[in-house]
Parts: C-alpha cells; sequence; structure tokens
C-alpha cells in the first residue's frame, strides 16, 4: 500500500508540475562559473511580452531516438533578452539555465554556440518515413530550410512527434495566434537544429529543450589583468628587515562595461581573493597575510618582509574553474633579489693559492678600491621610499628588493681601511729591509777595501 501512495504520489506530482511552476518573472546574472552570480536585471511577464517577437515560429526537431518532433512557439529572442539586459555577446561563454519544478531545481548549460545561426527543416516532418524515425539523414530533408533564432517562449506546444506524423500524413503545418498557445512551460528555450548533414547528431535539439526556466545565469568568459602595487610601509628599501605591502590590482576585460560598479566591484574582489602566491624563498623573504591555501584572501594583499640575502621569485597565479572542466588562468612572477651573498676575494674563480700569493700591493689596492666604490654606487640609492608598480606581462617583470644588511657598508669600509693600512705598512717594512739591505751592503763593501 506504501508503494502504491508513493507512486500515486509521484503521478500527481507530475500532473501538476506543469501548472504550478509556470514561472512569471525571469531574471538575467552575470558572473564566474560557480558563482556568485550578479543580477543584471529581471524582467517581468509584461516585459517579456513587450520584447517577444510578433509572429507564432515553427520549430523541427528530432530527439535521440532519431525521432522527428515539431513545436510552435512565441517568445522572445536569446540575443534580445542579451541586448535588453546591455549585455555585450562577445563577453558570453556559458548560458546556465536554471529551472524548477514540482520535482525540484536544476540547472542546463548550453554555450553561446546557441545564439548561432540554426534551421527550421520544413520538409524533416513531411519527408520522413511513415514511422517518423530516421535511419539516415537524406539530403532532400533539407531542403527549403529556414533560419531560426534560440527564444525563451513565452508560450508553446510541447516538441511533439504526433504533430511530426500529422504533417508527414496531412502534408502541412498548424497555424497558431500567440494567445492559442499553451502557457504551461514557460519559459523555455527553444532553438533550431544546427545541420542536417553528416553526423546525425548535430540534428538533435529536443532533449535540451529547458522548460520552466526562471533565471539564467550568463558565464563571463576573458581572463583577468592583474597587476601588483608594492608599497615600503616599513625599515629602509633595500634592507634587511625592510617590509613591503604587496597588494593586487584587477582589470576586468572591457566587455564587460555592462556591468554596474558594484558587480564589477565584486567580482574583482573574487579575482583578487583568488590569487595564489608560491615559490618564494623563504629564506630571503618571509610572506605574512595569506590564507591557509595560499592566496591572497578577501583584501588581496599580503606583506613581505626581507630577511636575509640571496634571489628568489614570487609567482602570482589566479585560475578559475569553468564548465565542463574547462579554467580561464593568469600567471606571472615577480623576482626579488636579496644580494648574491658572494664574499669578495683576491683570487679570481679558479685561482690558485699560488697566484693569490703573487698579487701586489698595488693590484690588492685597486681591487679593494673597485669594491669600494662599486658598494658605495650600490649604496647610493638606499633610504628611498614609495611606490614600485610590478606588472604582469609576457616578458615576467623582475623588481629587486637589495636585502643587503645595513651594516654592510661600513664593515666594507672598515675592511678596505684595513687592507690599506695593511698594505700600507707592508710597504714601509718592504721599504725599510730594502734600505738596511742597502747600508749593510755598503758597509760591507768598505770593510772589504
Amino acid at each position: 500500500m506504501i508503494i502504491i501512495a508513493a507512486a500515486a504520489a509521484l503521478v500527481m506530482r507530475g500532473a501538476f508540475a506543469a501548472n504550478v511552476h509556470a514561472a512569471d518573472t525571469l531574471t538575467i546574472k552575470a558572473g564566474f562559473y560557480g558563482g556568485p552570480y550578479h543580477t543584471v536585471k529581471t524582467f517581468s511577464y509584461d516585459d517579456m511580452c513587450s520584447l517577444a517577437m510578433p509572429d507564432v515560429l515553427t520549430y523541427s526537431g528530432m530527439d535521440t531516438g532519431n525521432f522527428v518532433r515539431v513545436c510552435y512557439a512565441w517568445g522572445v529572442k536569446l540575443e534580445d533578452l542579451l541586448d535588453s539586459s546591455n549585455i555585450d555577446r562577445d563577453s558570453v561563454k556559458y548560458f546556465h539555465m536554471s529551472t524548477e519544478d514540482d520535482y525540484g531545481e536544476s540547472t542546463t548549460t548550453f554555450s553561446d554556440g546557441i545564439l548561432a545561426e540554426r534551421y527550421f527543416y520544413p520538409a524533416l516532418a513531411e519527408k520522413m518515413p511513415a514511422g517518423g524515425q530516421l535511419s539516415s539523414l537524406e539530403k532532400s530533408y533539407s531542403s527549403g530550410a529556414q533560419s531560426i533564432p534560440a527564444i525563451i517562449a513565452i508560450n508553446c506546444t510541447d516538441f511533439s512527434r504526433e504533430e511530426a506524423l500529422r504533417v508527414q500524413k496531412e502534408g502541412s503545418y498548424r497555424t497558431y495566434t500567440k494567445d492559442s498557445l499553451p502557457s504551461k512551460y514557460r519559459y523555455r528555450l527553444i532553438y533550431g537544429q544546427k545541420s542536417l548533414s553528416g553526423d546525425m547528431s548535430l540534428g538533435y535539439n529536443v532533449q535540451t529543450s529547458g522548460k520552466y526556466i526562471y533565471a539564467i545565469e550568463v558565464q563571463l568568459e576573458g581572463s583577468p589583468g592583474i597587476s601588483i602595487d608594492k608599497t615600503l610601509v616599513a625599515g629602509t628599501k633595500n634592507k634587511v628587515g625592510s617590509k613591503y605591502e604587496l597588494a593586487a590590482d584587477v582589470t576586468l576585460p572591457s566587455s564587460y562595461s555592462y556591468l554596474d560598479s558594484d558587480t564589477l566591484a565584486d567580482l574583482k574582489q573574487q579575482v583578487a581573493s583568488g590569487i595564489r602566491v608560491s615559490g618564494y624563498d623563504t629564506d630571503v623573504v618571509r610572506v605574512t597575510g595569506l590564507t591557509k591555501s595560499g592566496t591572497l584572501g578577501d583584501d588581496g594583499r599580503c606583506e613581505v618582509e626581507t630577511i636575509g640575502r640571496g634571489k628568489t621569485r614570487m609567482t602570482f597565479s589566479y585560475s578559475r574553474k569553468e564548465a565542463f572542466g574547462e579554467t580561464t588562468s593568469a600567471s606571472s612572477s615577480v623576482g626579488l633579489t636579496g644580494g648574491n651573498g658572494k664574499s669578495s676575494g683576491t683570487g679570481g674563480s679558479g685561482s690558485s693559492k699560488k697566484d693569490s700569493q703573487k698579487s701586489s700591493s698595488g693590484g690588492t689596492l685597486r681591487q679593494a678600491s673597485d669594491e669600494l666604490s662599486a658598494k658605495v654606487d650600490k649604496a647610493s640609492g638606499s633610504g628611498k621610499s614609495g611606490k614600485d608598480w610590478i606588472s604582469f606581462d609576457g616578458q615576467n617583470s623582475t623588481v629587486d628588493i637589495n636585502a643587503q644588511d645595513s651594516s654592510d657598508l661600513l664593515k666594507t669600509t672598515g675592511v678596505t681601511a684595513l687592507l690599506l693600512l695593511a698594505a700600507g705598512a707592508a710597504g714601509e717594512t718592504l721599504n725599510f729591509r730594502r734600505a738596511v739591505s742597502r747600508k749593510k751592503k755598503k758597509k760591507d763593501s768598505t770593510e772589504g777595501e
């Protein structure tokens, strides 16, 4: 008895579903896959009627069993809905049709290809086999093809096998007025057939004709532009211990310009909070303010402190999931240099101890002087604060942050001074020893005479 009662309840739900859930309004939203989708415009029933085409259209169709079907519909062109919502068609990647009936809510997704040219084939029902099922696509089925738009139907019949069989038998299509069509499926996406040549599946258009649509979520395409604004917030630029704030600045494609300022701000924030920071050397920089997953977080910011010498590169990447496993992504990297950490010496690379011992005091002084000049030149730009612009581009822009210890210059100056003193002392000692040697030789020579 319980099973019978449950079955009866399902039958009753199916019988009343169409009448209960015919939508009164249609909401158009826009956003990235996964949402949130932001409302662009809501159309009332009267709004839809005012936008609708004046005539009832006839659509030919095929289901996956290769049975021919026919539908009559009156409604609004999908492209007219986009135009009325001020949505640039070039910015559309997918349409997610949200539907609801007594069985619950569901979503059917269509690519922007639904806006491509499609056709009504009047000869398909007229010349099909008597049983209505096709075994192949004959060339004659395509004769008389008429271009027909994808519409959101206000009133329409079902895609009917019976009507196709009647057309095949009587050789004519019905004539409807908009008011004589049923409204039980409102709102319904209906579109023509793509082709009747080659692959039979190109003619399928019945099984995905969505009924009871109450919202259309327009999934936007296009990669965002990203740049990082770097501001010195503590310490001295190019010194260990300096701190910088990195803030993501997001630009959206110009095709999104129809969206209001609040929606654009939300979309920018959505991108900024999803930028992942990775690849940096933790011995050179310390990064704080990231989420557990390594992204910039809701405010699109993080702080970088230079803690050691060396070179590292911070990679900023953004990836957004799309329908059907696709992704939209942008990635670039910023180079951070904290000095090369190499110590200077008198010998060149690969020089032997003997070669090193051959260096004269003059060579040592010149090398020390050159190294000191280089240090002074390098340090001359320190102490400056302000903003640097790190831009995402194909060349992977590099910004140097010299995490040089603030005492390096003083140490170098001190070492150089010691080298100068040592070299001077060595020179004086050498001159003294040479003078003593000459005096001794002269004395020995005099005594010998």
